[in-house]
């Protein structure tokens, strides 16, 4: 099997080089403001009860402008911080990659630069190994730590310069951990192999999980996994045994698992898809640092999924993409399933409203309830429509739309239980550094 990938989701952007004060590309957009209080508004229906960390909340809620970021996105990371800040690193604005990270503060209503609050320049940067430049990072990935710090690590970008001084475009091997006492980036172990587009989880014994993706040259698919120890800071190699691209991975319970995804790489026609992992879920065994099988997913062979755990130690999946009917194409999925972690079982979930891959998918506080936001719909174009999953009823409880189209966007929980979107792609591909807060 061999098919050309088409898709949006599937470009990358070159990077502009850094230069040697750690400062890459400055941008300055427009100024960041509190966030104004929800208003009414949105379409939704009504769902069922609203006991916290059972499901439901009555309606599907609405959404309200949020501060604007000081760069506009897309392919960034969004992790909520323990003291309730959100880091966005990363990603790019469509001319370039991104050097700077900022930080959203709940309590000011707005985002700010790290380069602003960090103690010396470089610190406010992932500088490279040579101390040279900053380096640039899309389609990476970040996990906020047990202990506080955030995990950052792989991507497309440059960590290392050529003979002629410019900066290599490759997948990466660095990472970095983000410190939000001292709100400091600092170096840590490299990865044991350079990968982009990959998935990240916690695993169950508070080390870090990265599996799969593409290689140092997007020539293959990665069939391994890197873990990380956050006390030793040493990553271990663990053979995966399939490839898992663009897949997913959770901790479910106290099982890290890789869910789905495909087996891609770039040919001279630009990524093709080579076929899909077998097995197609795998659980980490954290003790042996090896993987087993695990329970097949009844949402079959699929990759760009949106996946997130709840407050109960439960997984959500919606969308995505996989094969057709006649095994002759790739479409984009309105199917849902749900992993219960005590049982170790799938159950097939509800119809989505709109087909769609690319999405981003949050819970609603502490309910178990799933906001699904944006993505790529069977058209091929981003959409503002979200849609609500809800637990007690293993059904849609209604649709609300965004004001802005996004796909390649994150969505986060924050600590007051509003879900907060953050940058992503518009319909014409412009950038976004617009924030939208989520309510209900």
């Amino acid at each position: 099997m061999k098919i050309k990938l088409l898709t949006a989701s599937v470009a990358i952007t070159l990077l502009a080089a850094g230069c040697n004060n750690g400062k890459g590309k400055n941008y300055y957009g427009p100024g960041s403001t509190a966030a104004p209080l929800p208003t009414a508004g949105g379409t939704g229906t009504t769902g069922g009860g609203a006991t916290p960390g059972g499901g439901g909340g009555g309606t599907v809620g609405q959404f309200a402008a949020g501060p604007a970021l000081n760069a506009p996105r897309y392919r960034h990371t969004a992790t909520v911080m323990n003291d309730g800040r959100v880091l966005v690193t990363g990603g790019t604005d469509g001319q370039g990659i991104l050097t700077e990270s900022e930080v959203y503060d709940p309590q000011a209503g707005a985002w700010d630069m790290v380069a602003n609050l960090a103690p010396t320049q470089n610190d406010a940067f992932m500088i490279d190994a040579t101390g040279q430049f900053a380096t640039a990072r899309q389609l990476h990935q970040a996990v906020a730590l047990q202990d506080g710090r955030v995990l950052v690590c792989g991507g497309f970008g440059a960590e290392r310069l050529d003979a002629q001084g410019q900066p290599v475009p490759e997948m990466l091997a660095s990472a970095y951990v983000f410190n939000p006492q001292t709100n400091a980036f600092s170096a840590v172990a490299v990865m044991n192999e350079n990968r982009g587009w990959f998935t990240m989880t916690l695993t169950g014994n508070a080390n870090v999980m990265a599996a799969g993706g593409l290689n140092q040259d997007l020539s293959a698919s990665l069939t391994t996994a890197d873990v990380y120890d956050p006390i030793a800071d040493t990553w271990t190699s663990v053979p995966a045994n399939a490839e898992h691209t663009w897949g997913s991975a959770v901790l479910a319970g106290n099982s890290a698992l890789i869910v789905a995804g495909a087996n891609v790489a770039m040919g001279q026609q630009g990524l093709a898809l080579n076929g899909f992992p077998s097995p197609r879920v795998q659980a980490l065994d954290a003790q042996n640092g090896t993987f087993v099988a695990a329970p097949d997913n009844p949402g079959g062979e699929r990759f760009n999924m949106a996946a997130e755990v709840d407050s109960s130690g439960n997984a959500f999946f919606a969308g995505g993409e996989g094969l057709d009917a006649a095994g002759s194409a790739i479409e984009i999925k309105d199917t849902t399933f749900f992993y219960d972690a005590g049982n170790q079982a799938w159950t097939a979930g509800p119809t989505l409203n709109t087909p769609r891959t690319s999405a981003a998918v949050a819970e609603l506080g502490t309910t178990s309830d799933m906001l699904i936001t944006g993505g790529i719909d069977a058209a091929g174009v981003p959409t503002p429509e979200c849609e609500v999953y809800g637990i007690l009823s293993n059904a849609m409880l209604g649709v609300v739309n965004m004001a802005t189209e996004r796909t390649e966007h994150r969505a986060v929980t924050l600590q007051n239980n509003a879900v907060m979107v953050i940058g992503g792609q518009n319909a014409n591909g412009d950038p976004l550094d617009t924030s939208e807060i989520h309510t209900r």
